[in-house]
């Protein structure tokens, strides 16, 4: 059976054992994520975390220099996630509509994003240029599209990559509460089907191709 470590993860499931494999192995398999950019990509202190003392968060260059580095270390065995949200919030986001946070992260290679509430706030006809404009797929696993603007053949319900043997399904799951907090004219067409239904559905789908799966969603955590 394959035992997976991950360093850093949003949520997974493994697989049963497989009988084709003659022996168990621990395999590590490196995940980096962010969420909730907002468009800062500049040096900043969370005062989010701490308002009397607030750590200092890198920016979009040094973060970038990290991960080549670590990509280095890993031979380029390194997943490179964002969970939505990721510009509207700052001027640099929203001055250009988002293009220049797709330009950073085409630039830190990420693998795959899945859209929050924010993205959809010029609309899903901007997030679907986003999505065009980006070297890394839309994930959206329960958005389904009744003549919207979302026909970008980068959105996608999931993806496959393998490392050091194992393939791994990352599946992505969009804020199903969407209605509420997105202008209905923003998300004309758009219909957004519960986390739950989505999860088991494309499990279902992809449990027998894969070794591991990853959902990653813009859902939050309610408080």
């Amino acid at each position: 059976m394959i035992k997976i470590i991950f360093t850093i993860f949003t949520f997974c499931f493994l697989w049963s054992e497989n009988s084709n494999k003659e022996k168990s192995y621990l395999e590590y398999i490196d995940v980096i994520t962010t969420n909730d950019i907002h468009g800062f990509i500049a040096e900043q202190y969370a005062d989010f975390i701490s308002p009397q003392y607030p750590p200092k968060l890198v920016g979009g260059s040094a973060f970038k220099k990290y991960i080549k580095e670590y990509q280095a270390d890993l031979n380029n065995d390194l997943l490179i996630f964002d969970g939505g949200n990721f510009f509207q919030g700052n001027p640099l986001g929203v001055s250009d509509s988002g293009k220049s946070i797709i330009e950073w992260m085409n630039m830190i290679e990420y693998d795959a994003l899945v859209p929050g509430p924010s993205d959809f706030i010029y609309g899903a006809k901007n997030l679907n240029q986003l999505a065009e404009m980006a070297n890394f797929p839309f994930l959206a696993s329960n958005i389904s599209c009744n003549e919207c603007d979302l026909v970008s053949s980068n959105i996608q319900p999931y993806i496959i990559k393998e490392i050091s043997g194992i393939k791994i399904g990352i599946i992505g799951i969009v804020d199903s509460d969407l209605d509420s907090k997105v202008l209905q004219k923003n998300i004309h067409g758009i219909l957004v089907d519960s986390e739950y239904d989505a999860i088991n559905k494309w499990s279902s789908i992809l449990k027998d191709s894969t070794d591991v799966l990853i959902i990653l969603t813009s859902s939050g955590i309610p408080w």
